[in-house]
């Protein structure tokens, strides 16, 4: 049985690794921190605040079966939405944080087409 506790906001003390777009927390940065304990231990998921807000917006986020799903789901919403549609989800969040996640969506676009599947 898998237990989850609810996620924290936390500054990070190291370099970490996004649990959806897959960059780097750096040092300092915000971000949301959740422990997960099952059959196989403890686990930690860590989040970008945006990366966490485009994840939500999507309707179809709870269907994700794994981690590899997640990520999978993340990218194909980020993808399939028009830049100005993704600043209005992310209204008042910090505009390098908006335009990192465009640059990646744009990055995707290019390299994968629509579906993220390395």
């Amino acid at each position: 049985m898998t237990h989850r506790f609810d996620p924290k906001t936390v500054k990070a003390r190291k370099d970490h690794r996004c649990d959806l777009c897959e960059e780097t927390i750096t040092i300092g940065q915000s971000h949301l921190a959740q422990k997960i304990v099952s059959e196989g231990g403890w686990f930690s998921w860590r989040a970008h605040h945006v990366c966490e807000t485009i994840r939500q917006s999507d309707p179809d986020h709870d269907l994700a079966e794994d981690a590899h799903d997640q990520v999978n789901m993340f990218y194909s919403f980020l993808c399939d939405q028009e830049p100005e549609q993704i600043r209005v989800i992310l209204r008042g969040k910090q505009s390098s944080e908006i335009d990192r996640l465009l640059n990646l969506r744009n990055r995707n676009l290019i390299h994968y087409g629509t579906d993220y599947n390395p």
